[in-house]
């Protein structure tokens, strides 16, 4: 008797698993097409998303590397390495060219650049003490500007 019971319980645990893992799947199928049609509702395709993922990766890399004082050659070179480092799916979803990428990141160096210009000028409004921060700032965008590394 308890052998049968045993053998029972083993089987509705197996039985139980196997339903488990089967909703499982069905909820994930079901949260990815919902994720599908929002993205298509919202004129977004995997694509797009990847697209956007590179630029915003681009783009980080370039601040970066500007704000570490590296020259203008350098934050490019930086911005498309983080950007294949950090967004690693996209880019081998996207496969861009080089020149491609060597186009985006130029493009995000100089976006970095600019809104680092507009934080400098926005901190001068501030008056008195934004000095140190705004000295440092303007310095490393110049350094950048003029291909030199900061000491």
């Amino acid at each position: 008797m308890q052998d049968n019971l045993m053998t029972i319980l083993t089987f509705a645990a197996g039985l139980l698993s196997i339903v488990i893992v089967t909703y499982g799947q069905i909820i994930a199928a079901r949260v990815q097409r919902w994720s599908d049609a929002k993205l298509q509702e919202n004129g977004l395709t995997q694509s797009a998303k990847w697209q956007a993922d590179l630029k915003a990766g681009l783009l980080t890399g370039a601040k970066a590397a500007l704000l570490e004082g590296k020259s203008i050659p350098e934050a490019i070179r930086a911005a498309i390495t983080h950007t294949l480092a950090s967004n690693a799916e996209a880019a081998a979803g996207l496969r861009p060219a080089q020149d491609v990428l060597d186009r985006l990141a130029k493009a995000a160096v100089t976006d970095a650049a600019t809104q680092m210009a507009a934080a400098a000028a926005n901190a001068v409004t501030a008056g008195p003490a934004a000095g140190p921060a705004l000295d440092a700032l303007t310095g490393t965008l110049q350094q950048a500007l003029n291909g030199r590394m900061p000491r």
